[in-house]
């Protein structure tokens, strides 16, 4: 299998094509993908997801995929490396790290891309950002440019809220709806994190909180908000290049001891074993 290195922190790209040129691929990079316009086959992980723009996908270093265009369609592609990441969050925004984590995390559940046709209001204002975005990478091909970072933050901002999980959202009332929503934002604050603060947040009474979760989400509370911080955390250690202590400290643990412990406990290795496996694949 071909891949692609970017040396590159960060390339963008806008095209119309008829004939995808690449070959199946994977790359060391992330990529955010939107399709203005066009119909045809993604091929992600050896796996067939039919596509009608505008829609978007969101990839990371250990997928591969190509296209297989049926209709002519017009792509912007938005590729950057965890050092682009980093610069962000260390320069500009440091909450740029958990807005990445959340986009990557709500990306996994949407394994066969995302379809904006049912909001045209949002499409329409995504589109538009990504065309600033792209006629400001054409002017300048300057990724530290502070217009060109802000206009990538907000399209990641407005993309977000359309990603919960599709199941959730036909399932889930609005209330427990909003419960998810508390527990994703705050999943770096290990005080709001707590039963008691939950239900006293929601009005819930704690044993209720803790039953209505557990029956609507087939887990419970804690091995929830265990488990989506496990994720974020595979994704830090794998995505980016931040030593154990700073991501331990990133998601509220109180010393490197707690975290490598909670690590161990979830994979069975520690969390070096984990990097070092993980970037040998």
């Amino acid at each position: 299998m071909k891949r692609y290195i970017q040396h590159e922190d960060l390339k963008i790209s806008h095209f119309s094509t008829d004939t995808w040129q690449h070959p199946e691929h994977n790359h060391n990079h992330f990529e955010v993908i939107f399709i203005h316009a066009g119909r045809g086959v993604h091929v992600l992980n050896g796996k067939e997801f039919n596509y009608h723009a505008p829609c978007v996908f969101v990839l990371q270093p250990s997928d591969y995929h190509h296209f297989v265009v049926e209709q002519t369609s017009t792509f912007t592609f938005l590729k950057f490396t965890n050092v682009y990441v980093q610069s962000i969050a260390k320069e500009n925004n440091p909450l740029w790290n958990t807005w990445i984590d959340r986009l990557f995390f709500q990306a996994s559940q949407f394994a066969g891309g995302l379809c904006l046709a049912e909001n045209q209001i949002e499409s329409l204002q995504l589109s538009q950002i990504l065309l600033l975005i792209v006629a400001e990478w054409k002017a300048h091909k300057n990724s530290q440019s502070q217009v060109l970072q802000l206009w990538i933050q907000s399209f990641f901002l407005l993309l977000q809220p359309s990603m919960s999980p599709p199941l959730m959202r036909k399932t889930l009332d609005a209330k427990l709806m909003q419960v998810l929503h508390y527990i994703h934002e705050n999943i770096y604050d290990v005080e709001k994190l707590q039963a008691e603060h939950l239900a006293k947040e929601f009005a819930y009474a704690k044993t209720y909180l803790g039953s209505l979760f557990k029956e609507k989400m087939g887990i419970g509370l804690k091995e929830y908000i265990s488990e989506h911080k496990m994720h974020l955390i595979e994704h830090r250690i794998k995505n980016s290049d931040l030593n154990f202590k700073e991501i331990s400290y990133a998601f509220g643990f109180s010393d490197l001891s707690h975290f490598n412990k909670f690590f161990k406990t979830h994979k069975g290795i520690s969390p070096s074993a984990y990097r070092k496996n993980t970037q040998n694949l």
